[in-house]
């Protein structure tokens, strides 16, 4: 048997889901928990059985030995309980395919030349976490952006404000999981970091799909797949104080 303890938001709760169900389905398991909520028609392993099956036997998988135990023949007799975010650059390199595979798509046609951007600052706002409009600014620029939508969880923040100028973009606003169906439909991504961010750029059919390179600051190097274009910005090392905290916005391109 297995359980899931979820943590963080959507994109988390997302990876946490597709581990578990790759793990269960390979070894033949069922999952106790219930699915995470998703419009995707995810699959489910869930079982109606309740109580412990295996005499008490508890293994914890988390990030440091999930793949070694995912790549192993065969499991000893136990009840496993998921307490990772398997944002893990093996597991995604070696189980793209069958990851995606769990997500029933339906894409909806979008001009080939529009562009959608995702800035995440709510959480992150004055922190090195949060993306300098710099970046967002360069890959628009190769993308030649002449149209598309912009969101964000801080839709009035002046650099979102004046990317949509700039770039002729619309806000958009809806649900977590809306925005994800909504912008995998587009040929050109600009992504925030974070797993939210990953799932629609990983969800998509996008022929040009931007993000971010530099030390990461989630939960796992995920932004590993080899058709996504890197840049490469960071905030200034003499700008960044305790606990991550900006004292000024001059910025590095690493």
């Amino acid at each position: 048997m297995i359980s899931i303890t979820y943590a963080g938001r959507l994109g988390n709760n997302l990876f946490q889901y597709a581990a578990a169900y790759i793990f269960a389905k390979k070894f033949n398991l069922k999952i106790s928990t219930g699915i995470v909520y998703n419009i995707f028609n995810l699959p489910s392993l869930t079982s109606n059985v309740t109580g412990d099956a295996t005499g008490g036997n508890i293994i914890n998988v988390d990030d440091n030995n999930f793949m070694a135990l995912l790549e192993s023949k065969s499991l000893i007799p136990a009840n496993y309980h998921f307490v990772g975010y398997y944002q893990n650059r093996d597991f995604i390199l070696k189980y793209a395919n069958e990851i995606r595979s769990l997500f029933n798509l339906t894409f909806v046609d979008t001009s080939k030349n529009e562009v959608f951007v995702a800035y995440r600052i709510g959480d992150i706002e004055n922190l090195r976490q949060m993306l300098p409009i710099e970046y967002y600014r360069e890959a628009l620029q190769n993308i030649n952006a002449k149209s598309g939508y912009i969101t964000s969880d801080t839709l009035d923040h002046p650099n979102v404000i004046q990317l949509a100028n700039e770039f002729n973009l619309k806000l958009y606003n809806n649900s977590p999981l809306e925005k994800i169906n909504f912008a995998k439909n587009f040929n050109n991504l600009v992504l925030s970091e974070g797993s939210f961010s990953w799932w629609i750029g990983f969800l998509s059919n996008a022929k040009n799909i931007y993000y971010n390179e530099r030390p990461r600051f989630w939960h796992g190097d995920m932004f590993v797949l080899p058709d996504w274009i890197p840049l490469k910005y960071d905030w200034c090392p003499t700008c960044v104080g305790l606990e991550n905290k900006l004292k000024c916005n001059k910025i590095i391109n690493i």
